[in-house]
């Protein structure tokens, strides 16, 4: 849930760059269920996923949860599980045939998950090839929307978000012990805190990007 896992500051951040009216209107999804309905109901250009990461998969809420309150200690401990691969991926990639061009995943070891995205027909995926710490995750994403609210296209608000992670953090796999300090999660070299590695996957050429910045600033 997004209690669970302090989504609330990221949330706020992506709303605060005018991507989003409001957290509602952000639509926060718990199920696997909720997706599907969301991405049929919005139909939107950019998927923004940030949830627990598991077995090549993501993690999100069980059916059961809407029956919290009724359940018995036991049960509520089911109250999430790990969806199924395949299953993910054929409900998101369904829409790129039609409106969806980029899926943000903001999750730890998602590279393979998106290159499955990826090879299924999704434009564009940003994702993490290893461990992110929570607060690089919000920055990252808050720098993302900044640039993307500003007019530019996918890769160059990547970029964006890349160099101002740069500033506080160094972009190196925090669970690489030559990298990282264990103790205290910063760089051995930089001293910075070890965010993580971000990926960006696309069909699209530097000559394509550019074309579709231009005709974005002539509809502006």
């Amino acid at each position: 849930t997004m209690d669970s896992l302090n989504l609330l500051p990221e949330v706020r951040a992506m709303t605060a760059h005018g991507m989003f009216r409001s957290i509602e209107d952000l639509k926060c999804m718990g199920t696997l269920e909720d997706l599907q309905i969301t991405l049929l109901e919005r139909r939107p250009e950019l998927l923004h996923l940030s949830t627990h990461s598991s077995s090549g998969s993501l993690v999100f809420d069980s059916p059961l949860v809407k029956y919290r309150a009724s359940l018995s200690a036991a049960t509520t401990e089911r109250l999430t599980n790990v969806v199924d691969r395949q299953l993910l991926i054929d409900t998101i990639c369904i829409h790129a045939r039609t409106n969806l061009r980029c899926v943000f995943l903001n999750s730890c070891h998602t590279h393979d998950l998106a290159i499955s995205l990826h090879k299924g027909g999704l434009e564009t995926v940003i994702c993490w090839r290893t461990k992110v710490a929570d607060g690089a995750a919000r920055d990252f994403a808050d720098a993302f929307y900044r640039a993307l609210s500003a007019g530019q296209h996918f890769k160059n608000s990547f970029d964006y978000a890349v160099l101002s992670l740069r500033r506080n953090y160094a972009l190196v796999d925090p669970q690489n012990t030559h990298f990282t300090d264990p103790i205290n999660g910063r760089c051995v070299i930089t001293s910075k805190i070890s965010a993580g590695i971000p990926v960006f996957l696309s069909d699209l050429s530097e000559k394509e990007q550019a074309e579709e910045e231009e005709t974005t600033k002539m509809v502006d």
